[in-house]
């Protein structure tokens, strides 16, 4: 596979877990693929337990010929389902692909992810539903939720705790959804930096990958993350350079 557009993983045991991809193959207009492993750690890194198999886009055939934006991925008694965000709304693969279009014209799905409490979180521009799992070809969203001035999903995380972290691109604006309400405005950032990627940690504390590389929130408020001891490494994060992902 090359071209990696999007990437999402699925634990299958301590040690075991499934990667899934989608990529862009290169030529004259869009031409994406899907593809999986099986990977196993030893020692601290990881072996391919079982190569990377493609799965098959041609049915709907018009999948193939969608933008990819997020994948997510849950375990089933029948192996697994796989969802992926695309231009034109929600397809996920069960077997075979099904495709759920949100509202009367086809949506940007900008992020798909699974919530602590196992359900599917779609997020695009104007839109914020949840899917009881695993979903089902009949399956009916949960009500709309009101965005309150949230105008565009583009990056969304799930902490520990069971908040899902939300980000409109391109204004800085950071959100919280308690599966109840949204809080206000977590951060008065007057740099209002464009946020790329966020991450909740364990230590519940949520990173964010930024314009101006990466920053954490704690205590109410943003703080630049110019380095962090991980397992005796430190990883230096240089000021002034961006941040796109984080994991």
């Amino acid at each position: 596979p090359e071209n990696v557009v999007a990437l999402t993983t699925l634990p299958l045991s301590q040690d075991e877990q499934l990667v899934f991809i989608a990529s862009e193959m290169p030529g004259n207009g869009v031409d994406t693929r899907f593809y999986f492993c099986r990977l196993k750690e030893d020692g601290g890194s990881f072996q391919v337990v079982e190569n990377w198999q493609m799965i098959a886009t041609d049915s709907p055939p018009e999948l193939s010929s969608r933008l990819v934006f997020s994948l997510a991925a849950i375990q089933t008694n029948n192996g697994f389902q796989l969802f992926a965000g695309t231009e034109a709304g929600l397809y996920w693969f069960d077997g075979q692909w099904h495709h759920v279009q949100i509202g009367l014209t086809p949506t940007p799905l900008f992020q798909v992810g699974v919530t602590p409490s196992s359900q599917l979180m779609v997020a695009g521009r104007n839109v914020l539903r949840t899917y009881a799992l695993p979903l089902s070809a009949n399956a009916n969203p949960s009500t709309l939720i009101g965005e309150n001035g949230l105008n565009g999903v583009y990056v969304m995380t799930a902490s520990p705790r069971g908040n899902a972290w939300l980000a409109g691109l391109g204004a800085g604006n950071v959100r919280r959804f308690d599966g109840g309400s949204w809080s206000e405005q977590v951060v008065n950032n007057p740099a209002r930096l464009t946020v790329y990627d966020l991450l909740s940690g364990d230590d519940g504390n949520l990173y964010a990958g930024t314009s101006d590389g990466v920053y954490w929130y704690s205590a109410n408020s943003w703080q630049p993350l110019r380095y962090q001891l991980l397992s005796g490494w430190q990883v230096h994060l240089l000021n002034n350079q961006p941040v796109l992902s984080l994991c």
